[in-house]
């Protein structure tokens, strides 16, 4: 776990020297080491410390790319996390929330509509806007359909601003299609 904790540290390290670490290397990260339950048990129960300095390197990262490219914020999109990994996932979205208020940065996160394992008010709180994910009444792999036809579309919006409120709502649309 140690030497994963010096991997993540010397990563950052060069992110902030050189800006050349792609997003996609801490989306990896995150989802390997912190959103993965049974990961992220093994290693909390091998080094506790060490496991804890990853998540913060991780957030350091994140603060380090907001800086490097001027940002006011950050938006996290992590889509088909297991349940067990959704309470995670909120403490480390308040965690973010919280560092990066410091500074003026918003918080925001991407989240499924009509899905009941994602408490939408809990996001809400620990986040500054949600962007609610408004489509895939219909995918690649099921059943022909629209993508998000107009009466799913409102009323996944309209149970959606009723847990978080229309403040904290940021409505997506899809612009995909398939081919059945």
């Amino acid at each position: 776990v140690r030497q994963i904790e010096v991997h993540v540290t010397n990563t950052l390290g060069w992110s902030a020297t050189t800006g050349q670490v792609q997003p996609w290397v801490y989306q990896q990260l995150t989802e390997t080491f912190m959103l993965d339950p049974a990961m992220r048990d093994r290693l909390a129960k091998l080094n506790p410390t060490a496991s804890a300095k990853v998540a913060s390197r991780l957030l350091e990262a994140c603060e380090r790319l907001v800086e490097l490219r001027h940002g006011s914020g950050i938006a996290f999109d992590f889509e088909n996390l297991p349940r067990e990994a959704l309470p995670d996932y909120l403490r480390f979205l308040d965690a973010a929330n919280r560092r990066f208020g410091q500074r003026g940065w918003i918080v925001t996160a991407a989240v499924p509509v009509g899905d009941p394992d994602w408490n939408l008010a809990a996001f809400a709180r620990v986040t500054d806007r949600l962007f609610l994910m408004l489509y895939d009444q219909h995918w690649a792999t099921g059943d022909p359909g629209p993508i998000a036809s107009q009466d799913w579309f409102v009323q996944r919006l309209q149970e959606a601003i009723r847990q978080i409120g229309p403040d904290k709502a940021i409505a997506t649309i899809a612009n995909y299609g398939y081919d059945w």
